[in-house]
């Protein structure tokens, strides 16, 4: 089950993160993706969503 859950996710480096989104957007055919972060610290995972939302353009 963690496998799974583990082919889904993206964590590493501003890059890492792009090209892992962009091989699951490949590989599903997905036209839209729903964030979500398991961080505690509130600022970090504020600060991950910043970082995606540049991955994406926004």
């Amino acid at each position: 089950m963690l496998d799974q859950v583990l082919s889904c996710s993206a964590r590493g480096s501003k890059e890492t993160v792009a090209q892992q989104m962009a091989a699951f957007i490949a590989r599903t055919g997905a036209d839209e993706l729903m964030i979500t972060s398991q961080i505690f610290d509130h600022a970090a995972r504020l600060r991950s969503y910043e970082i995606t939302a540049e991955i994406a353009g926004l």
